[in-house]
């Protein structure tokens, strides 16, 4: 799988990937330019050219979706959202 992605930080055995999100992709309006922050082991994680990542598509597929969860509460819990909204964020639309 192949995403755009920048490093948000990094350990000896992982990448912390920030992956942005193709906001015009929504029916909601974000408060923030919206993205989620996934663990990647360094292992199978590759940079390629222009802000290019070449990842395992099941653990990166895993983790965009427990990102997801975390969007929404930060949605809910920080910036008022109601329930109704939220729930129309179903798709994980990358940039």
């Amino acid at each position: 799988m192949i995403i755009k992605a920048t490093i948000a930080s990094e350990t000896a055995k992982a990448y912390n990937l920030k992956v942005e999100l193709d906001q015009r992709k929504y029916s909601i309006r974000f408060p923030f330019n919206p993205s989620l922050y996934i663990w990647m082991p360094k292992y199978c994680s590759h940079k390629r050219e222009s802000g290019y990542w070449e990842v395992d598509s099941s653990i990166a597929m895993e983790n965009l979706n427990k990102a997801l969860l975390t969007l929404k509460r930060k949605l809910l819990n920080s910036y008022g959202y109601e329930a109704e909204e939220v729930i129309k964020i179903n798709a994980i639309h990358l940039a």
